[in-house]
């Protein structure tokens, strides 16, 4: 029978865990979170736990923040008579979600630089509307509004792919 001397805790894991191929132990973890789920006789090592705890404190962290701006977006629209918001289009019909139906809109896609000194350009990319005009390129939902796609050269265009567009819409 062989006999080691002493040896890093991480080797003498590999001689004693379960072994997938030769150096690999076979460490078995959750489906979702990639958390280490230790068998009875494996011998719990100090780096796994470690990492499995910086994960979670990572994974809490951005889940707590992004709990924060949603609550601050929801603040925000129970106290200010309008929201401000930005999307990108995507060239499908697109619903931004605003928390409420707006009873007026403003929407801009109008990009940086010589073009936005195109009256042209506004007129492609802009739209004014409390609802009743320009519904075949937007329109109200109880929740906010829909932008559709451009069909046939429609104008205003609302939903160029890739085109960032601001929009203010008041309650």
């Amino acid at each position: 029978m062989a006999t080691f001397g002493p040896v890093h805790t991480s080797v003498y894991r590999i001689f004693i865990g379960n072994i997938k191929s030769k150096g690999e132990t076979c460490m078995n973890y959750t489906k979702n979170y990639h958390l280490p789920q230790w068998d009875e006789t494996d011998r719990i090592m100090r780096t796994d736990f470690n990492q499995m705890c910086a994960g979670l404190e990572d994974g809490l962290t951005t889940a707590q923040a992004a709990a924060n701006a949603a609550q601050q977006t929801a603040d925000a629209a129970a106290v200010l008579p309008y929201v401000i918001g930005t999307y990108t289009g995507t060239g499908a019909d697109l619903s931004i979600d605003v928390g409420f139906r707006p009873r007026f809109l403003i929407i801009s896609g109008i990009k940086d630089g010589a073009s936005a000194l195109d009256i042209g350009e506004f007129g492609r990319h802009c739209v004014i509307t409390a609802g009743n005009s320009v519904s075949r390129r937007v329109q109200f939902t109880k929740k906010g509004f829909t932008v559709k796609a451009q069909e046939y050269w429609e104008y205003p265009d609302l939903a160029v792919s890739e085109r960032v567009y601001d929009y203010i819409a008041f309650k």
